[in-house]
């Protein structure tokens, strides 16, 4: 979505802003080959990232600093991840045109939709692969408005860290796949928020089909401390461990088989 001229150092940091932690990974160049020297997490309010959150900049950068010592990173330099909780997805089918031309067309569209703000905000985007013949191209559109971008950048001025890059997770993970893992049969990949779970198949020639289905992360899960006598003793019954103390069955979840099963219906119809 951003992408600083400077040359890419020998050793870079991966800070991925998530719903409610930041991760940390510093890769080293070796050869041909990236490896990783360091990882780390520090959990945050599930709305640190949000307009009007009580969480300040300062905060947040305290505690990214901290990371990166404890952690023992020894780069400064890297590349900031957007959460998808913070990011519009749309597709769109435009007429084939060149790439230098497309970008101004899917941006264009995007603001015309109110998908991004006229003040500001950033959009990346990738081809869904379709045949060749087709007299249209269809885009996976990414966008991110103005304030998270702006954020997370003071976050990371604050902490002493010089941004390379930023760019939403969702299409980092689709780069990835398509440049440095050989994809060498259809792929699903599945994304889940606490907004909706997005799935995609990808193969070596780029993402074949993407979907976005209405289950939310917490609907994946179903409190313990929730369920009915009945269905604890069922659950006791299965060999699924209980605690002695009904105070702490609230706080553990258990997959809800019937929403899993919707996804992994709705993943293999994608396939």
């Amino acid at each position: 979505m951003s992408r600083n001229a400077l040359r890419t150092p020998s050793s870079v940091l991966g800070i991925q802003f998530a719903e409610s932690a930041l991760f940390v990974v510093e890769l080293h160049k070796q050869g041909p080959s990236l490896v990783a020297t360091s990882a780390g997490k520090v959990e945050l309010e599930p709305t640190y990232l949000d307009p009007g959150s009580v969480t300040s900049v300062e905060s947040v950068s305290a505690r990214l600093r901290t990371l990166l010592r404890d952690c023992r990173a020894g780069s400064r330099t890297a590349v900031l991840g957007l959460p998808a909780t913070h990011c519009v997805v749309r597709s769109f089918s435009f007429p084939k045109m060149p790439d230098e031309e497309l970008r101004f067309v899917v941006e264009g569209e995007m603001r015309h939709q109110g998908l991004l703000a006229e003040s500001g905000g950033g959009a990346d985007y990738m081809r869904i692969s379709h045949n060749s013949d087709d007299t249209d191209v269809t885009v996976l559109a990414i966008a991110a408005d103005d304030f998270i971008l702006k954020r997370v950048r003071e976050v990371a001025k604050q902490a002493g860290v010089r941004v390379l890059a930023t760019a939403p997770s969702l299409s980092a993970m689709f780069r990835a796949m398509l440049t440095g893992v050989s994809v060498a049969a259809p792929t699903l990949a599945i994304t889940v928020t606490r907004n909706n779970t997005e799935l995609a198949v990808v193969t070596h020639e780029g993402i074949q089909l993407y979907r976005r289905i209405d289950v939310r992360g917490s609907d994946l899960l179903t409190k313990v401390g929730q369920l009915e006598e009945s269905e604890q003793d069922a659950a006791k019954a299965d060999g699924i461990k209980q605690d002695a103390d009904s105070s702490t069955l609230g706080s553990r979840s258990n997959l809800d088989v019937i929403v899993v099963q919707r996804v992994i219906t709705e993943a293999r119809r994608s396939l």
